[in-house]
């Protein structure tokens, strides 16, 4: 895939989701919550909220001890997508 591709692909679904976050969300500006925790049954309703910080807490101890790597924290994650950004551009600005 060409840079170019990857982009215009990166745009198209950028914009897929900020339709799909407008029409669930009503106006989106800053403050809008980009990520949302569902749960519930079916027939019993389900419940939509933005994502707290406990619950980025229990992502990352699931998902961690799935990997093998039980201490994962929400700033591991950050620091890995931060290094990856700096290996592949040499900057974070």
């Amino acid at each position: 895939m060409t840079l170019t591709t990857g982009a215009s692909c990166f745009c198209r679904r950028r914009a897929c989701a900020r339709g799909r976050l407008a029409k669930e969300a009503g106006t989106v500006t800053a403050d809008t919550p980009i990520f949302w925790s569902s749960w519930g049954q079916a027939r019993r309703g389900k419940v939509r909220q933005p994502m707290t910080g406990k619950n980025l807490w229990r992502l990352c101890k699931t998902y961690g001890r799935l990997i093998g790597y039980p201490q994962l924290k929400p700033h591991d994650l950050r620091h890995g997508v931060a290094m990856e950004v700096y290996e592949q551009h040499g900057d974070l600005e």
